[in-house]
């Protein structure tokens, strides 16, 4: 039997496992999918918001960025601004509710990690 093969099916399945997981942290605590907490979180991180080419290219292989981005304008999560560096183009900003939303989401998906770590020290 060939152990890399073995070990990359391994690999694989506790990846999926492990998006399962958080997938499911995300909905029971923030009702969204893992890939817009993504995108949620990665907004909360610049101050200035950032623009949808950089979203593009950050969060491109989660999916549909645009639609992503439209399902938390939905929720008033976050807003389209004047992007300050380039007038051409719109950031993306959180709002209050957006924040709030990412950092209890983000404390969950914490807890659900290092939760079961603790019995290991």
């Amino acid at each position: 039997m060939d152990n890399s093969v073995f070990a990359d099916t391994q690999t694989l399945a506790a990846a999926l496992k492990l998006h399962a997981v958080l997938d499911a942290v995300c909905a029971r605590v923030g009702d969204m999918a893992l890939p817009q907490h993504a995108v949620l979180a990665g907004v909360a991180e610049r101050d200035g918001g950032l623009s949808l080419k950089e979203l593009r290219r950050r969060f491109g292989p989660l999916g549909d960025v645009e639609c992503l981005v439209g399902s938390l304008e939905e929720r008033e999560l976050v807003e389209r601004a004047r992007n300050a560096g380039d007038r051409r183009e719109f950031a993306l900003r959180i709002v209050r509710k957006g924040a709030v939303q990412a950092e209890q989401v983000d404390e969950a998906l914490a807890c659900e990690l290092i939760g079961p770590a603790k019995g290991l020290s």
